[in-house]
């Protein structure tokens, strides 16, 4: 009966620590699928901030431009309209829903005109052409004048770098515009067609770029997975 009694007892021992083993052992199970939740949440904001990173910086190709040389002759046959004046304004397009911009992308310029040769020009006359000389856009400096050889875009007016554009000074007539003959009229007003959307740098909608999404998506799924792990190392009775 004794010894029965014993073996009893000491069973009756072993079992709190058995269970004091199984709580340790799950404790231990716990701090390790935290630890990986933890690494897991540092793949995460590792791969947003890659994507984001992909998003913001990748570029539009561009590709090189190169012109024949244009003389004052050639270039009257090719415009539509000739004008000279000072250039006053320089308005860009919004950049695409990512955040990317093109070398093509169009710029417009704002001239006050005093002259013209050829086509229809108004007082204020507004002439696209592409953001980068890469793809044969031209820049116009605000505040000089030039001589500008513009073809029709649509409603608008366009020109380039081979166009046979020409700056001038102030009080000094360039040779160019000898040779181009008797002016024609300037219509008074703005010329049509110019895009309201460039005029404030707003295409009208609140476009958010796709890797700002990306890294709003990645900080919710983080948070998402960082509860996940603080959850699961709570230790349960």
């Amino acid at each position: 009966m004794k010894a029965t009694g014993t073996g009893t007892s000491r069973r009756l021992e072993k079992r709190p620590e058995k269970r004091l083993q199984k709580r340790s052992a799950k404790g231990l199970s716990l701090v390790g699928r935290g630890r990986s939740g933890i690494r897991l949440l540092f793949a995460l904001l590792i791969f947003a901030v890659s994507v984001g990173a992909s998003f913001a910086l990748e570029a539009k190709p561009a590709y090189a431009c190169s012109c024949a040389i244009v003389d004052t002759e050639e270039a009257a046959g090719y415009a539509d309209t000739i004008f000279s004046g000072q250039a006053v304004e320089r308005r860009e397009t919004p950049p695409a829903a990512d955040g990317t911009r093109s070398s093509a992308d169009p710029v417009y310029y704002e001239f006050k005109v005093d002259a013209a040769w050829k086509g229809t020009a108004y007082e204020t006359t507004t002439v696209s052409t592409q953001m980068s000389e890469s793809s044969c856009g031209t820049e116009f400096k605000l505040g000089e004048n030039y001589l500008v050889f513009a073809g029709k875009d649509g409603a608008m007016l366009s020109t380039g770098l081979c166009s046979g554009n020409q700056s001038y000074a102030s009080g000094v007539k360039p040779a160019a515009m000898q040779q181009l003959g008797e002016p024609v009229d300037v219509l008074p007003g703005a010329s049509p067609g110019s895009p309201a959307s460039a005029e404030a740098g707003d295409n009208g909608s609140s476009a958010v770029p796709a890797y700002v999404w990306w890294i709003a998506g990645a900080l919710v799924l983080a948070i998402a997975v960082l509860a996940w792990a603080r959850d699961r190392r709570k230790p349960r009775v």
